[in-house]
């Protein structure tokens, strides 16, 4: 599966795309590479978890894990800036990405390329993931058990994914690790989850 955006990619001067969609009454224009999630739109499951993580009350420390180009954590420190936000992913290309539209929005944001959560040794008050399917059931399900290792006490987990692409098998696996998982919304195929630890 060489070559798939939740692979590690170094950092190459290629073709950048503009990605631009407007959220929270601002739009967001927003540059993305060759190899990295959705670069040449906002994906259907980004903009559905960021309508209702803007109707969320967020404080603390915001992990945008499998972060892309970076429109997830962007947003959220844009709209909240009293957000410690993180970028993260295992892409190099894409921590870059999100570094530089963050820098062109007057944000500063961290990013750290890792596989997934390995190395990140903080806790965070809050995690935002949209899984990359492709990557298979396995590989995910380690995500959401780092992503618990790695949340405060109270802490949540907000998920995006399809029901045609087994929402509810990971619901269920959820429910394993959480203390309870509610579903936020159901939007063209997609559900988005709330984890609490």
């Amino acid at each position: 599966m060489s070559g798939q955006y939740f692979e590690n990619q170094s950092v190459k001067d290629d073709k950048k795309y503009t990605v631009q969609f407007t959220l929270a009454q601002r739009t967001y224009t927003l540059h993305a590479s060759r190899g990295v999630f959705s670069k040449k739109a906002l994906d259907t499951g980004t903009e559905i978890l960021l309508k209702i993580l803007l109707q969320e009350t967020l404080s603390g420390s915001f992990l945008d894990l499998g972060c892309g180009y970076g429109p997830v954590g962007c947003v959220m420190a844009s709209v909240h800036p009293e957000l410690d936000v993180t970028l993260v992913d295992i892409n190099h290309r894409a921590v870059a990405d999100a570094l530089h539209n963050a820098q062109q929005l007057g944000l500063d944001l961290q990013g750290v390329v890792s596989d997934g959560l390995d190395e990140l040794s903080r806790m965070f008050d809050g995690i935002a993931f949209n899984p990359p399917i492709r990557a298979g059931k396995q590989s995910i399900y380690n995500l959401y058990r780092q992503s618990k290792e790695h949340l405060a006490p109270s802490g949540a987990l907000y998920v995006v994914i399809r029901k045609d692409k087994g929402a509810l098998s990971h619901v269920t696996y959820l429910e394993t690790l959480f203390s309870k998982v509610t579903l936020l919304t159901r939007d063209k195929g997609y559900h988005v989850y709330k984890a609490i630890v």
